[in-house]
């Protein structure tokens, strides 16, 4: 279960005891969140992509080979037809876009299209795994995350409140090291490390059933 943004400024504010908004107002309060929001999320795209991951699945056909996904895509993870591993084409690879068949792979148009290669000669069910992009929280708002993510998210808040009032670079950068940790640390009690990133984002080759580019 998430928890209310109001909820984590409450507990920054008892923090840098600032119950009453005089040194921190909430929309400053808010910017620092976010930041911490952004930070988490890059870092998960990094060494945890299938906790924040979204599927969608549909039939693509030689008249609707392109698909337009529901988010705005900050990082496609994986992509199938009949539950088989296509893989990203440039499209310098792509001689004769009239070449009909079974898909190998596809190719990014913008930040939410796709269009795969060759063109459909049949029905297939194709399933897009991404992560979309990030929408910016605000006070109405729940936490992107788990309860388990609230120390880290308030802890950054609170750190970006005494680098704005502490102005010290050397303190700052150890604090931040010291919170960066802390977030690895969490990530690696699920099961993830920076060994699973290569692993995971290397991909394999297109399966022999799925001919020649």
């Amino acid at each position: 279960m998430a928890t209310s943004v109001t909820t984590l400024l409450e507990r920054v504010r008892y923090k840098i005891i600032d119950p009453d908004s005089v040194n921190f107002s909430d929309a400053e309060l808010m910017v620092y969140l976010n930041e911490a929001d952004r930070t988490i999320r890059n870092t998960l795209t990094l060494h945890a992509p299938e906790l924040i991951e979204e599927k969608e699945t549909g039939v693509i056909y030689s008249d609707n080979y392109r698909i337009t996904l529901s988010n705005y895509v900050t990082r496609i993870t994986d992509v199938r037809i009949n539950g088989k591993y296509v893989s990203k084409l440039g499209k310098g690879r792509v001689v004769d876009t009239d070449r009909e068949g079974k898909p190998v792979g596809y190719i990014v148009n913008g930040f939410n299209e796709i269009q795969f290669y060759p063109k459909p000669s049949e029905d297939y069910v194709y399933t897009v795994s991404y992560i979309p992009n990030m929408e910016a929280l605000d006070l109405i708002d729940d936490s992107h995350y788990p309860e388990m993510f609230d120390d880290v998210l308030s802890e950054f808040v609170v750190l970006r409140c005494i680098a704005r009032d502490e102005e010290q670079p050397t303190i700052e950068s150890e604090l931040y090291r010291n919170w960066n940790n802390q977030l690895l640390q969490l990530i690696s009690s699920f099961g993830y490390d920076d060994s699973t990133v290569k692993g995971y984002y290397s991909g394999g080759g297109v399966n022999d059933d799925y001919g020649v580019v």
